[in-house]
């Protein structure tokens, strides 16, 4: 990875991540795009980027000799179905112009999937890494199809796509992307200013979690990885942990003060019953190595420490 672009540089993964590639092959080698939400201070090279512009796509890698692309850009669950067109062309069009360019001037890509390809049929606790996926969500249709369109790209073309398949993050910053699995952070946050969190989600649901240092060092891992095992085109199941509502909130009152009360978004709450409550990811801890660093308790410390800086 010589030359490096990152779409959604400063959204919840890249913000993490982007710096953490910098250290790769020097911070005037790595280009960060963003659209409107690119901070003033930020050091490094950027690009003022929609992913939605083929044309503009394919200028920015010719500019910058690109030759690996991060292409983490996303709407998540909840957007997605306020305005599915605009989901369409940001999830999967976008996926499809930069496949197209890794086509043409032989790149390395990464897409990061979801565990919102799951439906209502898949096993709910240690869902496997490969079964019927049936999406009731546009935002796990275009995930769904995106790890379709991928693997047919790698296979035709045959080129070099890796793909993860996340669960809901915990950060430091409450993004407000419109995921599922907001609250998670947000319960966190609430604790620290000492208020009452109202969830929208039943106290009993449960999903995969995980820190967002995690999956950026995963997302990292697997790009530099080696292993002859390591299948390309082939998205992995990754979790750090899947605590219910109620057992996260008394993790966080181990910590910290906090109140829960509950007041269910009946659309949130079908999404996350259409999810899994845990994933098996064997696939990833053995074909590349991969293995969480951060517990559950590990990661509401992370984000006390880094929300306190």
């Amino acid at each position: 990875m010589k030359n490096i672009l990152v779409t959604g540089a400063f959204g919840q993964i890249g913000s993490v991540l982007t710096p953490l590639i910098q250290k790769l092959p020097g911070i005037e080698k790595v280009v960060a795009c963003g659209h409107s939400n690119i901070p003033a201070g930020f050091t490094g090279t950027v690009e003022q980027l929609d992913v939605r512009d083929p044309q503009a796509i394919r200028s920015v890698i010719r500019k910058h000799h690109i030759d690996t692309v991060f292409h983490l850009v996303s709407k998540l669950s909840t957007t997605s179905e306020q305005d599915s067109a605009l989901a369409w062309e940001t999830n999967l069009d976008s996926l499809r112009y930069f496949l197209d360019c890794a086509a043409e001037f032989d790149l390395r890509l990464f897409w990061p999937s979801s565990i919102a390809v799951y439906g209502p049929s898949a096993q709910k606790d240690n869902a496997p890494q490969q079964t019927y996926f049936n999406p009731i969500t546009l935002y796990g249709i275009t995930k769904s199809a995106g790890e379709q369109l991928c693997a047919y790209y790698t296979e035709r073309f045959n080129l070099d796509i890796r793909m993860v398949r996340l669960p809901a993050l915990m950060s430091s910053q409450l993004h407000t992307g419109g995921g599922t699995g907001d609250y998670a952070s947000a319960m966190v946050l609430s604790a620290m200013e000492n208020t009452q969190y109202t969830c929208y989600l039943h106290a009993e649901t449960r999903l995969p979690l995980m820190a967002v240092q995690d999956a950026a060092q995963a997302i990292l891992d697997i790009m530099l990885s080696s292993s002859p095992k390591l299948k390309k085109g082939f998205a992995y199941n990754l979790e750090a942990f899947h605590p219910s509502v109620q057992e996260l909130a008394d993790a966080i009152k181990t910590v910290l003060p906090l109140t829960v009360s509950y007041e269910i978004d009946e659309k949130r709450k079908d999404i996350a019953g259409s999810w899994p409550n845990s994933l098996d990811t064997t696939a990833a801890q053995e074909d590349w190595g991969w293995h969480p660093q951060l517990t559950l308790e590990d990661t509401i410390q992370r984000i006390i420490s880094d929300r306190s800086r």
